[in-house]
């Protein structure tokens, strides 16, 4: 007679055998949902955090954009840079026209080469130049400079420099044994004064004249409206 199994026994061995199993997929589902919320929080930081220094989104950015941004900011320093340079270089040539140095005789020359020697009524032409430093009502029109001894100086300096290059804005004239050149510096260097200049509120002067003997021999210089 053929064994027969209990078929209580039949299922408590395949329950054995199916137990295992369901245990070990449970312990990989639930091994899978710990690692997921550690990659989560791993990859979350790096996204809310948007930081500008972070190697990740420096490494994003488009070097097109980059270089860009880089250019744009070496141009921008180096126009502020040469600006600076241009500027300061002016101030340094404003302050070297105009000065004097004694060449013997009571004879003194300027930066740019013009000669003030004793002469006319006051007996120095450096003491009729700076006449035109202040107004004389008594005058009927009187060319007055803006600024002291070295500016007024420093402006007939730059005067006789632009006549040398001549061009538009230059004009030069001869009288007798005197030359009349006359400036346009394009911005205000003084007033006109005397009566008539009273009369219409003291306009503004953005020539200078300057009248020379020998080429150099300052005579006189005087701020004026026009050619």
């Amino acid at each position: 007679m053929p064994l027969q199994l209990d078929s209580s026994q039949h299922r408590s061995a395949g329950n054995v055998f199916r137990l295992p199993l369901k245990g070990l997929l449970l312990i990989a589902a639930i091994g899978a949902l710990a690692l997921l919320p550690r990659s989560e929080q791993q990859v979350q930081p790096q996204s809310e955090s948007g930081a500008a220094d972070s190697p990740a989104l420096l490494a994003a950015e488009p070097p097109e954009k980059s270089s860009t941004n880089g250019k744009s900011g070496a141009d921008s320093t180096e126009a502020k840079k040469t600006h600076s340079q241009k500027k300061s270089g002016t101030a340094a040539s404003a302050q070297k026209l105009g000065q004097l140095r004694d060449v013997g005789k009571d004879i003194f020359e300027s930066s740019a080469g013009l000669r003030y020697l004793p002469g006319s009524a006051d007996g120095h032409r450096l003491k009729h130049v700076m006449k035109h430093a202040a107004d004389d009502p008594k005058k009927k029109i009187h060319g007055v400079f803006e600024g002291d001894r070295d500016t007024i100086l420093a402006v007939i300096d730059e005067a006789w420099i632009q006549a040398k290059k001549s061009g538009p804005d230059v004009r030069r004239q001869s009288q007798n044994d005197r030359t009349v050149v006359t400036a346009n510096l394009k911005r205000r260097i003084g007033y006109v004064g005397g009566s008539d200049g009273a009369a219409k509120k003291y306009p503004e002067c953005r020539f200078l004249r300057l009248v020379l003997e020998r080429q150099n021999d300052v005579v006189t210089a005087y701020p004026t409206q026009s050619f």
